[in-house]
């Protein structure tokens, strides 16, 4: 009886319900009436199935209300925003903190990538790498222990279940064996699987853990995913299930798995954590510009005051020059400036004395955006100002780009997006592989320019502020 908003078409089976909403409902809401909904969800399952239609119309629900009365859809709205700022910021700072955060692609990442099929392997058998590690024997039933954390002397516990990772239950620190940096396998579900668990935990019940066997090698966290996939890629059948008992550490120990192997014919252990370390960044990738995208947009919807068109601020745009005025052009006059190497004519001079920056009539310019693919933090019609590019690092600064590659808002002549671009770096040079434009409205694709492209594309400023 689980509640799921939809925004793409889909196909339902026949329990499953769809409610269609009788009053206008916000994106920004949708989240919102989802939990709420979802609060109906321990009283539908005590019904009969036969009842549950009219029990859930005859249902209520509280709603927040403004002081009319009214739904207060921006008090939702608000809220929800809010939320999704704190899931992006533990996102944030979790990929910072397991240095994921970092996908750029270096000449060492494409090597291990591209000598990949070249790999010499071979085959180590479990109980020759491995060894089972001995625990103290808890006195507990997994039955028994809480499935959410209770205080702060306690430890997630390996139990036989699969889902989670194994980690569904937490015991008592005192008396438990505190495991780290290990595999862990919880061997009595219905599925063996392997898991490396980069933090403390103990283990109750069937499951058990294994480490590598040679104490003089202290393996890292990727070399130690390489080997749980070789692990899985052998034991994950239902061959080893719970259910034919096969699936303990006196069976597996004596199965074999496969290796890159140096010269010497042992396991290359530099080779696993390069490779590993290439295709993280390769996953986490969409994860982190889907961080940097989200972030900015609901930052923008948090802080951002609602005016209504007629109180937007007018800036008077002067004929004359001042101390502290810059000049306006067309988005065609500022990019003539690169396509002529001409300074462009002047349509008009705006205060821009009240910024946090001096401005500087040679070295800024202001034009009018367009559309909405920057919202928001520009919107459409949005004085911007921008700083002659000339040279330097444009890495995740807005930009104002001339391009031949197609953009709504600008006809595919200029457009503003966040600059990004992935590099191949050798000893004594780089060079760009891609370059990425990236909208802050994530209903927006980014633009894609290959290597090749780069003479048809100039930067022609940096963004500085709306005025």
């Amino acid at each position: 009886m689980d509640f799921f908003y939809r925004n793409k078409p889909w196909y339902a089976g026949q329990f499953v319900r769809k409610i269609t909403p009788k009053i206008s409902i916000s994106s920004g809401t949708r989240m919102f009436f989802q939990a709420l909904l979802n609060m109906l969800k321990h009283k539908l399952l005590h019904v009969l199935v036969r009842n549950v239609d009219d029990t859930f119309r005859n249902s209520t629900i509280s709603i927040p209300i403004n002081n009319d009365g009214g739904i207060d859809f921006k008090f939702m709205e608000g809220f929800v925003h809010e939320l999704v700022e704190m899931r992006m910021r533990k996102l944030e700072a979790y990929l910072s903190a397991t240095g994921l955060k970092d996908y750029i692609l270096t000449a060492s990442d494409h090597s291990a990538i591209e000598e990949f099929n070249d790999f010499r392997w071979g085959q180590f058998r479990m109980q020759d790498l491995f060894e089972r590690i001995k625990t103290k024997k808890l006195p507990y039933k997994a039955k028994d222990l809480p499935s959410e954390p209770q205080g702060s002397n306690i430890l997630p516990c390996l139990t036989s279940s699969f889902m989670n990772q194994g980690l569904n239950y937490y015991a008592p620190i005192n008396g438990a064996t505190i495991l780290r940096n290990v595999i862990s396998i919880p061997s009595n579900s219905d599925v063996y699987r392997a898991y490396y668990q980069s933090n403390d935990f103990t283990v109750l019940s069937d499951a058990y853990a294994i480490r590598w066997k040679d104490e003089s090698v202290q393996l890292n966290s990727k070399q130690y995913l390489f080997l749980v996939a070789s692990i899985n890629k052998v034991t994950d059948l239902p061959v080893f299930s719970y259910k034919n008992k096969l699936g303990g550490w006196h069976v597996v120990k004596n199965k074999y798995i496969t290796l890159p192997v140096n010269e010497s014919g042992q396991p290359d252990l530099q080779k696993m954590e390069a490779l590993v370390g290439a295709l993280q960044k390769i996953v986490i990738k969409d994860v982190a510009k889907y961080t940097e995208r989200n972030l900015e947009t609901t930052r923008g919807v948090v802080n951002k005051e609602v005016d209504s068109p007629a109180k937007k601020k007018v800036y008077p745009i002067f004929p004359n020059y001042r101390p502290g005025y810059i000049p306006i052009y067309s988005l065609r006059a500022a990019c003539g400036r690169f396509e002529n190497d001409e300074v462009p004519e002047v349509e008009g001079w705006i205060d821009a004395s009240g910024l946090s920056f001096s401005p500087d009539k040679d070295k800024h310019f202001v034009i009018y955006a367009k559309g909405d693919s920057m919202i928001p933090k520009i919107h459409d019609g949005d004085l911007c100002v921008f700083e002659w590019y000339k040279s330097g690092s444009r890495e995740g600064e807005i930009v104002l780009t001339q391009s031949s590659d197609y953009d709504p808002d600008y006809d595919g002549k200029y457009t503003i997006k966040r600059y990004h671009s992935e590099k191949l770096i050798s000893d004594d040079n780089w060079q760009h592989t891609k370059i990425h434009l990236f909208p802050l409205n994530p209903e927006y694709n980014p633009i894609e320019l290959a290597a090749d492209d780069e003479g048809e594309y100039r930067t022609i400023g940096v963004f500085k502020s709306v005025l």
